[in-house]
């Protein structure tokens, strides 16, 4: 049997079918890289799962996957209570920065950030290696010989 094809919007965002406990929902991504599975972390688990009902299959939105509209009164709240701003591209830059840091290979690191490009990757890796080139630098210029 030969695998459905995503429907494509005329915005250009794609959208998967799935049935979740006999509900219909309806996934969106840019592309069919964006839809992935998610590695949960243990430091997540380990925050997270506190917030997480007891027949809850999502960590965010309980029996099913939370909506964009959720997530956003999530971090409106987040930010009236804490006082910072963060967007899902500032999330999404941080895990990419983890995953430099922690040496995760290039292709490993697409498949992980649902770049349908490996090159978009690989352009997110070299602005962080000059970071880290400038970084050494500084300590360098900064050592007394």
């Amino acid at each position: 049997m030969a695998k459905k094809k995503p429907y494509v919007r005329p915005d250009g965002l794609m959208e998967k079918k799935l049935t979740i406990n006999g509900k219909r929902h309806v996934f969106r991504g840019r592309t069919e890289a964006g839809k992935r599975d998610v590695i949960y972390l243990d430091r997540l688990r380990e925050v997270l799962e506190q917030y997480r009902g007891a027949d809850e299959g999502f960590v965010f939105g309980g029996a099913a996957p939370m909506t964009h509209k959720a997530f956003r009164c999530l971090v409106e709240r987040y930010h009236k209570q804490t006082g910072l701003t963060v967007t899902p591209h500032q999330l999404r830059h941080a895990f990419a920065t983890l995953c430099f840091e922690a040496g995760i290979p290039e292709k490993t690191a697409q498949g992980l950030l649902g770049h349908a490009q490996l090159s978009t990757t690989m352009d997110i890796y070299a602005e962080l290696r000059a970071k880290k080139l400038m970084e050494a630098a500084h300590a360098l210029n900064a050592c007394e010989l």
